[in-house]
This record gives structure tokens, C-alpha cells and sequence, in this order.
């Protein structure tokens, strides 16, 4: 299921170049697609957010998306509960 926002076209660098430290951690940040995800689909994992936003083929989405979503958990915008173990994470509602 694709997420219903729209993703603009740029060019990602590859894995190479991320192991390589070409590209840092900030170059990644996709904070905003991972809160119009969490926000359409509240109780998702960090796995189910990483293979959206990132892509499934990607070692390191994982990585990236649970740093954008602690970020965003830091910055208040998102809350973290545990279920049987799992992390899932919900849009905290504008007051």
C-alpha cells in the first residue's frame, strides 16, 4: 500500500556512499514523510515507516527512520507505546 502523500523525485545516494560517510545522517532526514506516515496510519512500527519512506531494499532505513522518529518523539509531534513488546508509534493531536 502506497502512503497517500507524494514524494518529490531526487536522487538518493546509494549505499555505498552512505558507508563510505559521503553522506551524513542530516543528508537523510525525511522527518516530514515520517510523520504524514505515522499520522495516516497510527500504531505502525518503525519497520512498517523504514520499508515506505525509505525503502525495503535499503540497510540502513531502519536506521534512518527510527533517528526521525525519536527526533520527532523529542519534539513532542509523536508518542511511543509498547504493545506485546512492539514498539507503535501515533500523531499526538494539534491542541
Amino acid at each position: 500500500m502506497r502512503p497517500s502523500f507524494k514524494c518529490k523525485p531526487r536522487q538518493r545516494p546509494s549505499e555505498q556512499q552512505i558507508s563510505d560517510g559521503l553522506y551524513t545522517a542530516t543528508t537523510m532526514s525525511e522527518k516530514e514523510q515520517v510523520l504524514s506516515y505515522i499520522a495516516a496510519h497510527p500504531g505502525c512500527t518503525s519497520t512498517g515507516v523504514a520499508d515506505v519512506v525509505y525503502g525495503k531494499q535499503k540497510w540502513s532505513g531502519w536506521i534512518f527512520a527510527r533517528r526521525d522518529i525519536d527526533t520527532l518523539i523529542d519534539e513532542g509531534l509523536v508518542e511511543e507505546r509498547f504493545d506485546q513488546g512492539i514498539s507503535k508509534f501515533y500523531a499526538k493531536e494539534a491542541v
